[in-house]
């Protein structure tokens, strides 16, 4: 391979010669909590140099308990081991407890910058290196042996350095974005008078037999006093319901519908775990089934269990077909009367998902209907406050773009220093 060869040309190091830590963690059967639990990061928790921590689920304590060799420490460096992304490589910054999932491993070396191994399996020095060690066609895995055998350019540690930095401005700018968010949300608690409110969770209640006819459910927990107590709370003060300002859309688009050489960006649920959703966001091109399509200024909303924090307003090129799962539900504004942004903040909110929460129906999959959500009251409140959340969530976005663009860099930077010179790579840092 041209690669290899390159590089032992160059005097490179064998990545096991300096005795690395490789963990493979250990798999259980667990379930997913709601409330509460540990964060168990998978597969798909990690993006190409960046670890996406939005679609999250969480086991409970007793199950981490159970996983202490799969401990995620701040710095780690985590590999996807099996799927689509298998190779994918990104550095966990953060301090929250998380469990490792079986389809990733946990790298740890002494010898060598976290940071700039993270940078340098992504160039495609590196990730020739990391598909070179793949094996299984229809599920491919990628084997611990073969990431020691990887051959590592040595820089002075001067760059290194630099490649660390621009990794650290990432980390700042992403909780930049983070603490615009938080202050935005407290804020709309604030302002919707939620500071302390907590719904009551009683054990036993009773309802009319014609509030069941009207519902058309006999389940109990669609008649939950929470659900009922959060809904009166947005009522407080005057409302309109959300179908108000938003109309639901059920645009599908199959694959042979799509116009031979137009751009397709295919979202998953996960890739509304953040308020946004543009051309930067985690998407695939290819899709096999029918998808529901998007058009700039939508806000979607992903309507199943574990996934109800899924909400982002799509700011994708109107050039491009933006496609995503038909779990979501596409809201699409009749007017200017409530900002995409604001609306976004709002549905995150604890009232909102206390209601979608008691509003889901099925025992494999549950979700919530599309009635239920556009019933949902919308505080006349909110309008006032829009143009500030807004703001907070945009200005959010570029934080979140900027840190993306450094890592970008960083990668960049570890490229041209093995095609051009460390001298020439300095240059740009």
């Amino acid at each position: 391979m041209a690669v290899i060869a390159s590089l032992k040309a160059d005097g490179a190091e064998v990545f096991g010669s300096s005795n690395p830590t490789i963990i493979h963690p250990h798999e259980i059967e667990r379930e997913y909590v709601t409330e509460g639990g540990v964060w168990f990061f998978r597969a798909q928790n990690v993006r190409p140099m960046a670890i996406s921590d939005g679609d999250k689920v969480f086991i409970s304590a007793e199950d981490a308990a159970l996983l202490d060799r799969n401990r995620l420490r701040n710095g780690d460096i985590v590999v996807t081991r099996t799927g689509a992304n298998a190779g994918d490589c990104a550095l966990f910054y953060s301090e929250e407890p998380a469990m490792a999932s079986s389809h990733t491993f946990i790298v740890r070396s002494e010898a060598w910058s976290h940071p700039y191994l993270v940078a340098f399996f992504n160039t495609r020095h590196g990730q020739a290196q990391i598909m070179r060690g793949r094996y299984g066609a229809a599920q491919p895995e990628v084997a611990p042996y073969y990431l020691r055998t990887i051959l590592l350019p040595r820089f002075e540690r001067k760059f290194e350095e630099l490649i660390e930095d621009l990794f650290e401005r990432s980390r700042q700018e992403k909780q930049q974005a983070a603490d615009h968010l938080a202050a935005a949300e407290k804020t709309l608690r604030h302002v919707l008078g939620l500071d302390t409110w907590q719904p009551r969770e009683p054990l036993t209640y009773v309802r009319r037999a014609s509030e069941v006819a009207a519902a058309g459910r006999f389940d109990s927990v669609y008649f939950s006093p929470a659900k009922t107590e959060s809904a009166a709370i947005l009522r407080r003060g005057g409302s309109k319901p959300l179908s108000t300002y938003f109309e639901p859309i059920r645009d599908m688009v199959a694959p042979d519908d799509v116009e031979t050489g137009k751009r397709v960006l295919n979202f998953d649920v996960g890739a509304a775990a953040h308020p946004v959703i543009d051309d930067t966001s985690p998407s695939v091109e290819d899709f096999e089934s029918a998808k529901k399509r998007f058009l700039p200024g939508d806000v979607i909303i992903s309507r199943l269990r574990h996934y109800l924090r899924q909400i982002a307003v799509v700011r994708t090129d109107a050039a491009a077909v933006a496609l995503g799962s038909s779990e979501f539900i596409v809201l699409r504004p009749r007017s200017d009367a409530l900002p995409q942004e604001a609306l976004v903040l709002f549905l995150r909110c604890l009232p909102v998902q206390t209601i979608l929460k008691y509003s889901q129906d099925g025992s494999h999959h549950p979700r919530f209907s599309e009635e239920d959500l556009l019933a949902i009251p919308v505080p006349d409140s909110l309008l006032s406050l829009a143009p500030k959340l807004t703001a907070a969530v945009r200005t959010a976005h570029t934080a979140r773009r900027e840190a993306q663009v450094l890592l970008a860099h960083a990668q960049r930077a570890v490229e041209v220093a093995i095609d051009q010179g460390e001298p020439v790579a300095l240059a740009l840092l």
